[in-house]
């Protein structure tokens, strides 16, 4: 059957595994992406929308944002499939433009900036001038020492697929307040693409040991997932694999992170499992995996939640990714259900928003989940609102806008983490009042 087997070299597979594994692995040859490109496209009818689902199930293609009616659609697309994909663009008159020219100039700027950065730093530093592995992560915040006036203390929750640590660290003003105190959730890197998600929670994680003026902590407890899926530390695939899916030949991508190979975690909550956004293909972006909970990071995240409802009251549930820029609101699972409490969700989203964009003049959509990206299900946000019954339940997608998309530069962490940092802060001070 080798002669079945194919493998091939895809920038999907490069950009989720390189950036965390070049750190550990130094020899590993450097690949060169050049002609690949990032096209966006919106479609405005059912038939172009249908055309775009089509492409995505049966192309070697990359879909970096799910396709939706109206909806802003990014696709990377290898140098030898463009003419053909631009073409079928144009017998459907779906209008596109370029987003990224040569995904492989920024691929190289950053690998560049990496390979500079690490020698001038011990292992367990972070100074948010470069992207980081995961052992260097847990190894920083597993030193992280707040002083007096802050109580830090981590747990582990869980074992990943690989059997690495899922680790929750609390920070609180040391209270020994036996009741339940508001509490605060707050987690990142659910995707291994989404690099600026656990560099923007560390940053996080970091003032609020640092800060002395973070007198919320007196009130609220907060709680930190910088890694909620660790296993991209475990791969060194940069390829993409072929294998049986169906009766014929698909595509599967190798992605570092997350808990299987195959399974999108954010669509393997319980809520809703199965229902609008996902796939039962194996060879889909959005495979749902066989069952609810069948990832032990999703599986275990969900459980900690519910089992400390006695320790914790939980009043805040804030999942960080990128990109897009917007602070989305329950429900993803349909584009006409809001929840109950969806005014007074809005009302602080709005708040964290005006916050947020203070800072650097960076805007940030807010609204409904499902009517602004299309309906998604088994998500993490709709499961903390409806079964964890945290009222205050969101979706951050940092920056950029499609510029950088997935692969944002170094440069853009400090900004991206100082804005973000100022709308979890207010949300921590508005649990409390």
């Amino acid at each position: 059957m080798l002669k079945y087997i194919i493998i091939t070299i895809c920038v999907v597979g490069f950009v989720e595994s390189f950036f965390w594994e070049l750190w550990s692995n130094p020899i590993i040859p450097v690949r060169e992406f050049n002609g690949h490109k990032v096209y966006r496209v919106v479609p405005e009818t059912l038939e172009q929308l249908d055309v775009l689902k089509w492409l995505e199930a049966d192309n070697d293609l990359d879909f970096w944002t799910d396709a939706a009616i109206y909806q802003n659609v990014d696709i990377m697309i290898q140098k030898d499939k463009v003419n053909e994909i631009l073409n079928t663009f144009k017998e459907y008159e779906i209008q596109y433009q370029v987003m990224i020219e040569d995904v492989e100039t920024l691929v190289a700027a950053e690998r560049h900036a990496i390979e500079n950065h690490k020698p001038s730093r011990r292992f367990d530093e972070i100074d948010w001038y470069s992207y980081y592995s995961y052992d260097e992560i847990i190894a920083w915040a597993d030193s992280l020492d707040c002083g007096e006036n802050v109580d830090i203390s981590s747990q582990v929750y869980g074992s990943s697929s690989e059997g690495r640590d899922l680790k929750v660290y609390k920070f609180t003003n040391g209270s020994s307040d036996p009741n339940p105190r508001p509490s605060m959730w707050v987690d990142g890197t659910f995707h291994a693409r989404e690099w600026i998600s656990p560099a923007t929670v560390t940053y996080f994680m970091n003032d609020l040991c640092r800060n002395p003026s973070n007198t919320f902590l007196n009130d609220v407890d907060i709680y930190v997932v910088p890694i909620v899926n660790p296993d991209y530390e475990f791969s060194t695939n940069f390829l993409v694999t072929w294998t049986e899916c169906g009766e014929k030949q698909e595509r599967i991508t190798i992605h570092p992170l997350d808990a299987s190979v195959l399974v999108y975690p954010n669509r393997n909550f319980e809520f809703k499992f199965g229902g609008n956004g996902t796939s039962n293909d194996k060879c889909s972006n959005n495979y749902r995996g066989p069952n609810a909970w069948s990832e032990p990071e999703v599986r275990s995240l969900a459980e900690y939640l519910i089992s400390t409802t006695n320790s914790a009251d939980w009043r805040a549930y804030i999942t960080v990714h990128s990109y897009g820029q917007y602070i989305l609101i329950p429900y993803s699972f349909d584009n006409e259900t809001f929840p109950a409490d969806f005014p007074e969700m809005e009302n602080l989203a709005t708040d964290m928003e005006s916050a947020m964009k203070a800072i650097h003049g960076t805007p940030f959509t807010v609204g409904h989940s499902g009517s602004i990206l299309g309906p998604t299900s088994g998500c993490a946000d709709d499961w903390a609102y409806e079964v964890a019954n945290i009222t205050y339940s969101y979706t951050y997608e940092l920056r950029d806008t499609g510029r950088f998309g997935f692969l944002l530069p170094a440069q853009y962490i400090i900004p991206t983490a100082e804005e973000t940092l100022e709308g979890l802060k207010y949300a921590a001070r508005f649990i409390t009042l």
